[in-house]
């Protein structure tokens, strides 16, 4: 055997190595960022679920907050204080789903229930109301994604409950 034969056989055996290595890279990349999308889901599923629990502890914030939802102008100031914290801090945790959805780290089918229930609320005229004022605190890109929302979403004639008509 010739040094040249000896040459040939260590560059196949280092481009099989080479090719093990980016074959197992790869896998683990995929399993890496399944995790990353498992404990993303987990995070927001838990915060969710926290926030819930805040809500339902007080049973006067509840009644607040259906309130506020049904008409956010009947509310006191002290009410509608509640309210717009509340929906601050629920809504961040929509903002967060979005932002964690659109960089490919959540799947959005293993969180239909909870976008289901953020457009339900979005969709309640008192939500309207108090998103005239409520929304100023929240990313250009979430504003924006809650406008075409509401604007795909409205009836004709519909009004942002300040008289107002909503843009199409």
């Amino acid at each position: 055997m010739n040094w040249d034969a000896v040459g040939a056989i260590a560059e196949g055996i280092g481009a099989f190595g080479v090719i093990a290595s980016l074959l197992y890279l790869s896998t683990q990349l995929r399993q890496n960022t399944q995790s990353i999308r498992d404990a993303t889901i987990h995070e927001v599923v838990r915060d969710y679920a926290n926030a819930g629990h805040v809500l339902n502890a007080d049973p006067e914030l509840v009644a607040i907050f259906y309130k506020g939802l049904k008409d956010f102008e009947s509310l006191t100031e002290s009410e509608s204080q509640r309210f717009a914290t509340v929906m601050g801090t629920s809504l961040r945790l929509f903002e967060n789903l979005i932002y964690q959805a659109e960089r490919g780290r959540l799947d959005k089918d293993a969180v239909q229930g909870l976008y289901a229930h953020f457009e339900w609320v979005i969709r309640q005229s008192g939500f309207r109301q108090w998103w005239v004022r409520g929304s100023t605190i929240f990313s250009r890109d979430f504003v924006d994604y809650i406008s075409a929302f509401l604007a795909r979403d409205v009836k004709p004639g519909a009004t942002l409950g300040n008289g107002k008509s909503i843009q199409m």
